[in-house]
């Protein structure tokens, strides 16, 4: 028999998906499948390194559940690079936003200074 885009695709996700889903409906398929090949092997082209991005950002679980099944230590390695990351954002979050109160409450106390009227005397 000869093999197809389909049928060379070993993903457990993508099979299953394919038994869940019309043929007429096959285009979300065509674009698991080309990123079930990017997860194998990068993208070479600026090009398909850039429709790579988008689709990764578009199918984003599908994505992650692709890359988990591909390499169960790189999974392990992004999951905690995100989550370090995630960690900092939320520190630069609220350091951002402590400052912000910091500078408002700074201008509040110049406006009262020149004689405007406190929040709660409006």
């Amino acid at each position: 028999m000869k093999r197809t885009k389909y049928s060379d695709v070993d993903s457990p996700f993508i099979r299953k998906r394919i038994a869940e889903t019309r043929w007429e409906d096959r285009g979300i398929i065509d674009d698991l499948i080309t990123l079930y090949w990017w997860v194998r092997r990068a993208p070479t082209t600026a090009s398909s390194a850039r429709a790579y991005v988008m689709l990764r950002k578009r199918l984003h679980d599908e994505w992650v559940t692709l890359f988990r099944e591909y390499s169960k230590e790189a999974y392990a390695r992004w999951l905690q690079e995100s989550e370090r990351i995630a960690r900092n954002h939320d520190r630069l979050r609220m350091r951002y936003e402590a400052a912000a109160r910091a500078e408002e409450q700074a201008e509040l106390e110049d406006w009262i200074r020149v004689g405007g009227r406190r929040p709660e005397e409006t």
